[in-house]
């Protein structure tokens, strides 16, 4: 009895040891060689045209001329303490037919040109400007770059 004890207790480490190790290996290979066959770039393209579609149908809905997303990043650093430098890009947009695309303009843009406005984002999590031509409404130092680009009225959220 005991000599068939010994020869499990024995076998059985060379078992999991021989069959079940490589088969554990083979396994976790093809799950992370299938993990690693993402392509990002697809990835990226994907999750674009989700976004982008979801802006048309806001544009679509509201009958405003121009949706557009912006993201905060490292655009580079300060000479010569190299601290860095904050910044913000359009990274989505989508006008309608009317409208001119402002996209190439705000690339990369230091965010303290806009301090009072992304302050008011920041503390208030919107910014709703119904004229610019009335007085009476804060503009939070927008008013010249509505100017520019023949913006109307503006609703920033953040």
């Amino acid at each position: 009895m005991s000599s068939i004890i010994d020869i499990v207790s024995n076998s059985l480490p060379a078992f999991f040891t021989g069959v079940l190790g490589p088969i554990a290996v083979i396994a976790i290979t093809k799950y992370l060689n299938s993990k690693k066959s993402i392509d990002p770039l697809r990835d990226a393209a994907e999750h674009g045209e989700i976004i982008c579609d979801l802006l048309d149908k806001i544009l679509d809905e509201t009958g405003l001329d121009r949706v557009w997303i912006t993201q905060f990043h490292n655009g580079g650093h300060f000479y010569p303490t190299g601290k860095s430098i904050q910044k913000f890009s359009m990274i989505y947009e989508s006008v309608s037919a009317d409208a001119d695309s402002i996209r190439q303009n705000f690339q990369n843009i230091p965010i303290n040109l806009f301090n009072k406005s992304i302050n008011h984002l920041l503390d208030n999590d919107k910014i709703i400007i119904v004229d610019y031509k009335d007085s009476e409404i804060p503009t939070y130092g927008l008013k010249y770059l509505a100017e520019e680009t023949g913006c109307k009225s503006s609703y920033m959220f953040a």
